[in-house]
């Protein structure tokens, strides 16, 4: 919700525009609400979702993943780009179904339940203006948690990225985020908190 105080910046000039495939950046000569004038850029972005799958005995899956831009691999729940004209509902179950489809046991669809919503997130927005939506699903009685908690395994993620699948209690989560070993994703830390609190 916008503070009682804000107003909208007033664009002066398009200074650059530059638009990829899925992204875009651009940049402005802006007048802000408290007056100053100054050039602003940032990456245009599409809308994203992050989900919080758990099972009935309380488990979640979450995801190891390499990350190109920092050279390091972080602990993370699923994640993704909302197609055009898609829900958060719609996108939760195609990103659920892309991530245990090669590797979870079982047939069917992986959500049992439908999206509940936990919020809206702006991850950065320092220099983007996405906005990604927060979630939890149930994963259906057929998705059994992964057996010895962690599996090896591609993912055929939409940005091509592979990983290591997890799943792990609600206590062996908090111990991980709090060793200090995991290099950790501030999305995932948002999704954990406000789950944690919806449970």
């Amino acid at each position: 919700m916008p503070h009682a105080t804000d107003r909208p910046h007033q664009s002066l000039a398009i200074e650059a525009t530059l638009q990829g495939e899925s992204y875009g950046f651009g940049r402005e000569r802006l007048r802000l609400p408290m007056g100053l004038e100054a050039s602003f850029g940032w990456l245009r972005h599409p809308p994203t979702l992050m989900v919080v799958p758990r099972w009935a005995d309380g488990r979640v899956l979450l995801l190891r993943r390499y990350r190109p831009a920092v050279g390091q691999r972080l602990l993370e729940f699923p994640s993704g780009r909302l197609a055009a004209g898609e829900t958060a509902a719609q996108a939760a179950q195609r990103l659920m179904a892309l991530v245990l489809g090669p590797n979870g046991p079982g047939a069917g669809p992986a959500i049992a339940a439908a999206w509940e919503p936990l919020g809206q997130l702006r991850p950065n927005p320092g220099y983007s203006d996405e906005q990604m939506a927060l979630g939890l699903v149930r994963l259906a009685p057929q998705q059994l948690p992964l057996p010895n908690d962690t599996i090896e395994g591609l993912l055929g993620g939409d940005d091509g990225s592979t990983g290591q699948l997890l799943s792990l209690s609600p206590a062996a989560l908090d111990g991980a985020l709090a060793s200090g070993d995991e290099f950790l994703d501030g999305r995932t830390l948002t999704a954990w908190f406000l789950a944690r609190r919806r449970w």
